[in-house]
């Protein structure tokens, strides 16, 4: 049972927040184009989404072939650039393009047909008959690597319906048969959560003139405990009710500590929204996505929920192909999810949960910090995330014992607290030899953990 726990763990964890690119013909092409804007006009209808799409973008070099990437069975009904048919060439997850004008205005209209079975989802989307998740990792709509741009989108859907996305909606139009969201978002990702509203128990309250929303899918079983390696579910309504508080309790709790210990979040509202989609758990802008594997586990782990509170601080703003991308984006944040375990379990459960990760999955597997600071996700490593989420922190934690509890806090917050700037592994170095800590810092690299 341990070995199951420690797979869902994994796979919960490695599909965490934005998901780093592989390396592809990024490698062997620099694009010449940057975009500055999109606007999406996205209608659901039936197990159809239908997508229009207008890019604002510059060339910004002499080349004259550019490209776009693309999941492989998006098909363009309609394409053109700055109103002229657009000729292309699609190959696998690319489409290459000629221009030799600078400022450019694609309009693109294509349709996603997505099935109502979550085994057999397109690997743009993932959904099941109630809810659809659109990642932009996954390439739903062409993008770039690290194009980071203004986005809007207007969303229609059936007023069965609601839409969460990484900021609140600016605007809701609650009509007879559809409901309208338009969002706008500064240079972030769009990640779409549109979902049955009539499918949750939904739970409010505020703390400090934040409204928390829990929106939790009701469940007849729940995972309790593992004893002796056998799992413990319960069935009692009342029991499983005092989890949710107790899960509820312990967000507030999180919450509380990062706003204390890194800085105070900017926000009105946060909407923790249960997907019946297994794999996916992400912390974006004022939305927590949950799996439904996610609660059962967080009554064994209880950190992973923390975890993705965390990014609501750390680990948003983090270059996607940058070294040490994944040990800015997933591994301090991690780390501080430790450290506000630390604070709400006491330090002898804070040491056992470092001990226990290291024993897990891989225990016999030691890396250098050289090593963490090249890996990345979806690899093909089955040992990646293990790296990125378990050695990672561990190597964080060398340098807390080295400079100290509230130093690292310090470099922390002076590094990741900038609104809107995208964090890179050189900016974190950048604080270390500010706080008078480089020689510490290069120790790291002598260890192998």
């Amino acid at each position: 049972m341990k070995n199951l726990i420690n797979i869902l763990i994994f796979t919960v964890l490695s599909m965490s927040f934005v998901q780093a690119q592989e390396k592809t013909l990024k490698e062997q092409t620099q694009n010449s184009i940057k975009i500055n804007n999109y606007d999406l006009d996205l209608k659901l209808q039936d197990s159809i989404i239908d997508i229009k799409l207008t890019i604002v973008a510059e060339k910004f070099k002499e080349e004259n072939r550019s490209y776009f990437l693309l999941n492989d069975s998006i098909k363009f009904s309609h394409a053109t650039l700055n109103g002229q048919k657009l000729n292309y060439v699609q190959k696998n997850d690319t489409m290459f393009f000629s221009t030799q004008e600078t400022l450019l205005k694609f309009d693109l209209h294509y349709k996603i047909a997505y099935p109502l079975k979550e085994d057999s989802s397109p690997k743009m989307i993932l959904c099941d008959t109630n809810q659809l998740i659109l990642e932009r990792s996954c390439r739903w709509y062409p993008v770039l690597y690290d194009n980071f741009a203004h986005y809007k989108a207007t969303v229609f859907i059936p007023n069965t319906h609601k839409a969460f996305a990484y900021v609140p909606a600016d605007n809701v139009q609650l009509n007879k048969h559809t409901n309208i969201y338009s969002f706008k978002l500064y240079d972030e990702d769009i990640p779409l959560l549109i979902t049955k509203s009539n499918i949750f128990q939904h739970k409010n309250f505020q703390y400090n003139n934040v409204d928390f929303n829990f929106y939790i899918l009701p469940k007849t079983k729940r995972l309790i405990d593992v004893v002796n390696g056998k799992p413990v579910y319960t069935t009692d309504p009342h029991q499983i009710d005092s989890l949710w508080n107790a899960i509820v309790n312990r967000s507030v709790e999180a919450f509380k500590w990062y706003n204390t210990s890194l800085w105070e979040l900017k926000t009105h509202n946060i909407n923790f929204v249960e997907t019946s989609i297994f794999g996916v758990a992400m912390g974006m802008g004022n939305v927590i996505i949950m799996d439904r594997g996610l609660i059962n586990m967080e009554t064994i782990g209880n950190t992973l929920l923390a975890h993705e509170i965390c990014h609501l601080w750390l680990g948003i703003h983090t270059l996607y192909n940058a070294r040490g991308r994944c040990f800015m984006g997933e591994s301090i944040p991690e780390y501080v999810n430790l450290m506000f375990y630390e604070n709400w379990a006491g330090q002898d459960a804070f040491e056992k949960a470092l001990q226990e990760n290291q024993e897990w999955n891989f225990p016999d597997l030691t890396v250098t910090f050289e090593q963490l600071l090249n890996q990345r996700h979806n690899t093909g490593e089955p040992y990646a995330a293990f790296v990125i989420y378990v050695k990672g922190p561990t190597f964080v934690h060398e340098f807390r014992k080295l400079i100290g509890k509230e130093k690292l806090l310090k470099i922390i917050r002076e590094t990741y607290s900038v609104p809107n700037q995208f964090i890179t592994l050189e900016d974190f170095e950048e604080k270390i030899k500010e706080n008078g800590c480089w020689n510490e810092y290069l120790k790291l690299y002598d260890i192998k953990l």
